[in-house]
């Protein structure tokens, strides 16, 4: 393997390859959308694993799969081969980064198509606002309940199945070293007023935070009911 420069790992981390603790190895990260896969894409993925990393893949808390340790050189064939069947890299940096949303869709506690919905979001702000430049990542949860399984509150966006067919929002949770449970934006919501309010709220993020500023610290500093 070719010594990768620092500009190249910055640049591949930005496609979805994040250079692993060996300093060598790459695992690739790929985009599940809804948090279901085929049984094509399953096996592919197995295949370029066992073609050009480890043999196993693994699954993220955010619902996307990641291939460890595949090489610098290999990393085209990877490409090649998840564009083969409909498969992307990506996930990271200062964007809208890949929602995660429960099994809503066939969960008996399910108030709405969290799927479905994940996939529109994925359609509308994921790729819609891939070139957008944000201050900060900018993740979104999906809960179809108020069980609340994929803790929907503690992302920057987060909807909670509030009755069948209407949602609650919350507004600036985020999870690490100081977790912080988003500010419920009051009453509820249809999915509709629920995707352009997170329109309104991303493009607010983008005009008001400075870069490094997470959206959950500006709502802090100007204050919910001023955020609102």
């Amino acid at each position: 393997m070719r010594k990768v420069n620092e500009e190249e790992i910055k640049a591949l981390k930005g496609q979805g390859f994040i250079l692993q603790n060996n300093n060598e190895d790459f695992v690739c990260r790929v985009i599940t959308v809804d948090g279901t896969l085929k049984k094509e894409k399953l096996c592919k993925l197995g295949e370029i694993a066992d073609k050009y990393g480890y043999g196993h893949i693994s699954f993220t808390t955010r619902l996307t799969v990641e291939i460890p340790g595949i090489k610098y050189e290999s990393i085209e064939n990877v490409k090649r081969e998840l564009e083969e069947v409909g498969l992307y890299s990506g996930g990271t940096g200062n964007r809208v980064r890949p929602v995660v949303a429960c099994k809503g869709t066939v969960c008996k506690f399910g108030l709405l198509d969290t799927q479905s919905l994940a996939r529109e979001v994925h359609e509308k702000f994921y790729l819609g606002f891939y070139d957008m430049k944000l201050p900060h990542k900018f993740k979104v949860g999906i809960a179809g309940c108020p069980n609340n399984c994929t803790k929907a509150d503690l992302n920057d966006f987060g909807i909670v199945g509030g009755k069948k067919g209407s949602v609650k929002i919350f507004l600036g949770g985020k999870w690490g070293k100081k977790p912080k449970i988003g500010e419920e934006l009051g009453g509820l919501y249809s999915l509709e007023e629920a995707l352009n309010i997170m329109e309104k709220v991303i493009l607010a993020y983008k005009d008001e935070s400075p870069i490094g500023e997470r959206f959950g610290t500006l709502v802090d500093r100007i204050g919910v009911e001023a955020f609102k």
